[in-house]
């Protein structure tokens, strides 16, 4: 038998083994370049075989396999869910109720999203609020925090508003959350008792309210 390189055009013989033990792969002994030997197999030398050119199979349009609809409705889930967590974090407190939340966590998980923890500052109460002076010039803030939402969520920042005799405001300060509980999350009912230490200059406070934002 014989071959003919597509290369070089160069015709050499072949073997059944050499065929069998190469898989059909030679090296052409004129280029020496890798060529399949099968497509132009003949039986005497100089005789030249045009290979096969495979026709293209032209399906009907009812058979034809449409793999782009999974991929279409996975998208159009996962613009739902982003959709849903731009809406949820967004939109404010009438939106960010923890049964909302919750579904939103089982239904991001099922397309391996991870959501921000929950923080909803109207879902925390404050109770056995104090402000006391404290060392030479300070004052000693104290309150407990406690979780009422339905689900684990991070602490809020805190607003607090020093009123004098006529119910004026006088001053303002806002302990970020990290100053006072750090970034953990607390699971629902769960209380937290903070003290900080604070400087109020030239005034006396006579009221004062704390406010988690």
């Amino acid at each position: 038998m014989f071959s003919r390189c597509p290369h070089c055009d160069r015709q050499q013989p072949v073997s059944t083994q050499q065929l069998r033990e190469t898989r059909g792969l030679l090296t052409c002994v004129a280029c020496r370049r890798a060529f399949d030997a099968l497509p132009s197999l003949s039986d005497e030398a100089g005789e030249r075989i045009n290979p096969i050119a495979a026709a293209p199979i032209d399906l009907p349009e009812h058979d034809r396999p449409n793999a782009q609809w999974p991929w279409l409705v996975g998208n159009a889930w996962l613009l739902l869910v982003l959709i849903l967590q731009f809406v949820y974090f967004k939109a404010g407190p009438s939106w960010q109720q923890s049964y909302l939340y919750a579904d939103l966590v089982a239904l991001s998980a099922r397309f391996g999203l991870n959501l921000p923890a929950y923080r909803n500052p109207s879902a925390w109460s404050v109770s056995h609020t104090e402000l006391k002076p404290y060392l030479a010039s300070g004052y000693k803030l104290s309150a407990v925090l406690t979780n009422q939402a339905a689900v684990n969520q991070a602490l809020p920042d805190l607003k607090l508003a020093v009123t004098d005799l006529t119910g004026r405001t006088v001053a303002e300060r806002i302990f970020p959350a990290g100053q006072f509980g750090g970034n953990a999350l607390w699971t629902p009912q769960q209380s937290l008792h903070i003290q900080l230490a604070l400087v109020i200059p030239a005034i006396e406070p006579a009221g004062f309210s704390l406010t988690p934002i």
